[in-house]
């Protein structure tokens, strides 16, 4: 009787060790930069030592990834310039032990799903990124991860709904807490801020597929809004039973796939009034992308090729009440170059032999963001702007998945470099970089638990 209870504690517990192990991979990277772009600074290098590992875990219904590291960058205590496509990053320290020109921060990213039948139930600190293309307009990864959970619902074979919610950083003062935090200067609580997203994909045949997507961005006295959380109906008639209050954004993509290459488009509408669509004074508060992705088969290896144009209108992400701009901490949501700009964007990667050759080219340009209610209408750029075009090759090699080096040489020609959207006045400076970086990552053997 006791040798039957413990082969059955013993099955039980191995059971348990099976449904909840977890292969970890623990990793350590370094990147130079002789002059970023991430900086504004002339002769600007940077170094970058990051490490940590990655968690994964998938079996039956429940699907796991997680990432913690820490990153350390020399050369300047700054959080960088935001004009560029990369990942942004939250706060920043200069912790005790740390030069005056050093700064580190934490990262921490997690990914759980659960299915169930025809509905994919997500909870994560991540970033969301929706829409086709490399430079997204819907949801991209430009802002900093953040806090959210929904599901995905098959209704057919052809059809799907995604409910999502999420907790952004808003970066606005919450006064109600001073006295409370009043001792350090540095640490300030801020206003709530969150977005509720839902999309409906539709496959409209093989080659085509059809989404159309809805966002809200709301806050201060609110971190949940129940009305947002009801399933397929659009946010725009609760939010004006509501009010008025709230910041409501809708979409729409279309992908056309033809033999491994695809052609895509997609529109975000802020604001819009159709009988003045094509008058000089129109309020057309549009984001639009174009482009297309095209696989390449050079000497008997696959590669790819991107191009795409983007291009949004000066009034687009900020709203009548701050609380509710499309943002999370200073970072639009969407396209990462925010209001008032737009980027023509190629790249081209193919495999030789052992090695991925890279080739890059992008001319980014954004003006003033302009506050658009009060039928505030002015002429594009014409308060300045700054421009950036990039030139980059890059060469790459993989060694038994284990070791990934990376080197590559940008020309980056930026004009009226520290240009700031929010306040056209400040002091800008041309500056030609020539950037030569260098990348060594390093994959340790993973475990399994």
């Amino acid at each position: 009787m006791l040798k039957i209870k413990i082969e059955k504690l013993l099955i039980l517990i191995l059971s348990f060790s099976s449904l909840f192990s977890l292969e970890i991979n623990p990793f350590i990277s370094y990147i130079y930069d002789s002059d970023t772009d991430l900086y504004v600074n002339e002769n600007q290098n940077l170094h970058r030592n990051s490490f940590g590992f990655n968690i994964y875990h998938s079996q039956n219904n429940l699907y796991l990834e997680s990432q913690l590291s820490y990153h350390l960058f020399t050369g300047i205590n700054e959080r960088p310039n935001s004009f560029n496509y990369h990942p942004g990053i939250g706060y920043i320290e200069n912790n005790p032990g740390l030069d005056s020109n050093q700064f580190n921060f934490f990262l921490a990213s997690l990914t759980i799903e659960y299915s169930y039948e025809k509905v994919m139930f997500f909870l994560g600190f991540n970033s969301q990124t929706w829409g086709p293309g490399f430079n997204k307009i819907i949801l991209s990864d430009k802002s900093p991860q953040f806090f959210n959970f929904g599901y995905d619902w098959n209704l057919s074979n052809n059809f799907s709904y995604t409910h999502l919610y999420g907790r952004l950083e808003s970066q606005i003062e919450d006064s109600s807490y001073i006295e409370i935090y009043n001792s350090d200067s540095s640490r300030i609580p801020t206003l709530q801020r969150s977005i509720n997203a839902h999309k409906i994909n539709y496959l409209l045949s093989d080659q085509v597929t059809i989404s159309l997507y809805e966002m809200i961005i709301y806050g201060g006295n609110r971190s949940f809004e129940p009305y947002y959380f009801l399933p397929l109906i659009p946010f725009l008639p609760i939010q004006t039973f509501l009010g008025d209050l709230d910041n409501d954004l809708i979409g729409i993509s279309i992908e056309l796939e033809l033999q491994n290459n695809s052609l895509y488009t997609s529109l975000v509408i802020d604001e819009w009034t159709p009988p003045d669509t094509f008058k000089k004074e129109h309020k057309n508060w549009f984001i639009y992308q174009f482009g297309i992705d095209i696989e390449t088969n050079l000497f008997n290896e696959k590669g790819q090729f991107i191009f795409e144009y983007l291009h949004s209108d000066n009034r687009v992400y900020r709203h009548k009440f701050a609380i509710n701009d499309f943002y999370s901490y200073s970072y639009p949501l969407g396209f990462w170059a925010g209001p008032h700009s737009s980027q023509l964007f190629f790249f081209f990667e193919q495999r030789i032999g052992k090695y991925d050759l890279t080739i890059e080219y992008s001319d980014s340009k954004r003006g003033e963001s302009k506050y658009g209610y009060n039928n505030n209408f002015s002429q594009r750029y014409l308060n300045g702007f700054e421009q950036k075009k990039i030139y980059k090759v890059g060469l790459s090699y993989n060694y038994n998945n284990q070791i990934l080096l990376d080197f590559s040489y940008s020309i980056i020609d930026w004009e009226n470099a520290g240009f700031d959207p929010l306040n056209v006045n400040i002091n800008t400076i041309d500056v030609v970089k020539n950037n030569i970086q260098i990348s060594i990552n390093y994959l340790f053997k993973e475990y399994k638990l």
